[in-house]
């Protein structure tokens, strides 16, 4: 599937730092476009669920994976999101959401781990999880500061009893993170917007209805 298919829908990532919100807005917009595609991201396919997220973030080995192997086990499962999820509907004219993509592995991977050595790596793998069509039409990066995203993480924590190898790591990580979605932002200007997210849950939604509209219509 080399050439673009006539009826293509949009591809929509939302992403961010740990406590940026993306989930609490991923829900919204299941409501708001209940016949668009949504998956998430470690997981998506009942393999990227089962498996590929399972290795990465709740095995007795994840915490300890070098940032190449998250790398590569991430793509893994980005690939069967790509053949299973985002092709088919795409091809059908239907919109499709993903709660982070290809961006996170930039920010977590290559800078939050610092992965520097795994940018070329990083690139080819993005180049062949499929043809250049069915990659993303528009990043919204929901961008906190490390103070705010772990403090939102703790309450969150404290609630629902949730958290992962990346929620307890340093403040230092987490800037690395953040800073790499900016840098990702600068690679690919043409296609992220970045939002702030540390005003209100309505303040950001609305934000997110204004970027996502010319991609909906």
């Amino acid at each position: 599937m080399n050439n673009q298919p006539i009826a293509i829908g949009s591809f929509v990532v939302v992403a961010g730092c740990e406590g940026a919100g993306k989930t609490t807005h991923m829900e919204r917009l299941k409501s708001l476009l209940p016949n668009a595609k949504f998956f998430r991201e470690p997981g998506g396919t009942k393999f990227a669920e089962e498996e590929m997220r399972r290795l990465m973030l709740k095995s007795e080995y994840s915490s300890g994976m070098s940032p190449y192997q998250h790398m590569n086990l991430v793509f893994a499962g980005r690939e069967d999101n790509v053949r299973a999820i985002v092709i088919p509907a795409r091809t059908q004219g239907i919109h499709v959401f993903a709660d982070r993509f290809d961006c996170c592995s930039f920010a977590y991977q290559v800078h939050g781990m610092e992965g520097d050595h795994l940018l070329e790596h990083f690139q080819s793998c993005r180049r062949h999880m499929g043809p250049e069509w069915c990659l993303p039409s528009l990043y919204i990066i929901l961008d906190v500061s490390p103070e705010v995203g772990m403090k939102r993480v703790a309450l969150r924590a404290a609630a629902k009893g949730e958290v992962n190898h990346f929620d307890e790591r340093g403040p230092e990580f987490h800037a690395r993170v953040r800073e790499g979605y900016k840098h990702f932002a600068k690679l690919y200007p043409e296609k992220v917007v970045i939002i702030d997210a540390e005003r209100s849950k309505e303040e950001v939604w609305k934000d997110i209805e204004k970027t996502i509209a010319p991609f909906i219509s």
